[in-house]
């Protein structure tokens, strides 16, 4: 927006690339630990209402009544589809956590899966060096936080490579 006008376009691809698959990023199931699968029939359940459609009325702290909602989502991910965006919370039990099916027991994504989905090397986010100098291990946690703050490799590629041609016409 500029001068309280704004602009739009329509867009299409100009590529004729296939985008990435879930499915094409798992790992095998012989190489996923049992901690990533969902055995917790609470947990599950879990899933199933934060992803499903709500309507909650609530209050606010000045004494407002309001209707929180939202839409339903799939009960789990698609692997037919291309991921979807990975945030920082990746990996705890949240709306937005991709949750898969695989022949029939749910898991969450592998750390080696979250830095495949943002176009990184398998274990890029295994070990970090301390300020000490130490290479040591990071949890799993904080590599899914680091792969949902990151961007997605690839996309940052392309875009300064247009932006090197923009700068060679100029």
């Amino acid at each position: 927006m500029r001068h309280d006008c704004y602009f739009t376009i329509d867009t299409e691809p100009t590529g004729d690339e296939e985008p990435i698959k879930l499915g094409q990023i798992i790992q095998s199931e012989n190489e996923v630990e049992e901690k990533y699968y969902l055995t917790d029939p609470q947990k599950i359940k879990k899933f199933e209402y934060l992803r499903g459609p709500k309507k909650i009325e609530r209050t606010s702290a000045e004494g407002f009544t309001y209707t929180f909602s939202e839409g339903g989502m799939s009960p789990y991910d698609d692997l037919e589809l291309p991921g979807r965006t990975m945030l920082t919370s990746e990996g705890s039990v949240n709306r937005s956590t991709h949750l898969l099916k695989i022949n029939g027991r749910y898991r969450l994504l592998t750390p080696i899966e979250a830095d495949r989905l943002q176009d990184f090397p398998d274990d890029w986010t295994k070990y970090k060096k301390t300020p000490t100098g130490e290479i040591v291990e990071v949890s799993d946690r904080m590599r899914m936080f680091f792969m949902g703050n990151a961007l997605v490799t690839e996309i940052v590629k392309r875009i300064g490579d247009e932006l090197q041609k923009i700068d060679i016409i100029l």
